[in-house]
């Protein structure tokens, strides 16, 4: 695929992910196949960087679910499984929620220095 199909390609992914709602726990979000115990993959990494580069180029800077789930539906368009998770902490001001995608123990996009401080929604220990 050459450069700039790759480019459009992402900017229709961007803009599928931040218009069409799924459901958690129905495609999108999912911890589908062996993607817990994946190992990136050149492709993927390529993929992710391609997604931070277009959303950048958008002004998408802090808009984690929306590049989350662009990056997840490349990967799973393409068969490369991987996890979309979504997770929340509380704070003194409220609530905080984050979006990333992994391939085992590896973050495609969405890591943070205080990652660890995030329950996913799928955990049933969270507590709000």
């Amino acid at each position: 695929m050459n450069r700039i199909a790759f480019h459009i390609e992402i900017v229709l992914a961007l803009v599928r992910a931040r218009f069409v709602s799924v459901p958690i726990g129905e495609g999108a979000v999912s911890a589908s196949g062996d993607a817990g115990s994946t190992s990136i993959t050149p492709e993927a990494v390529r993929i992710a960087r391609g997604v931070h580069a277009v959303a950048t180029g958008l002004g998408l800077r802090n808009a984690c679910l929306i590049r989350a789930r662009a990056l997840w539906l490349l990967l799973n368009r393409r068969g490369i499984p991987a996890v979309l998770e979504v997770g929340v902490r509380t704070r003194r001001n409220g609530l905080q929620a984050h979006a990333w995608v992994r391939m085992g123990p590896e973050i495609l996009i969405g890591n943070l220095p205080d990652l660890s401080t995030y329950k996913t929604l799928q955990d049933h220990r969270v507590t709000l």
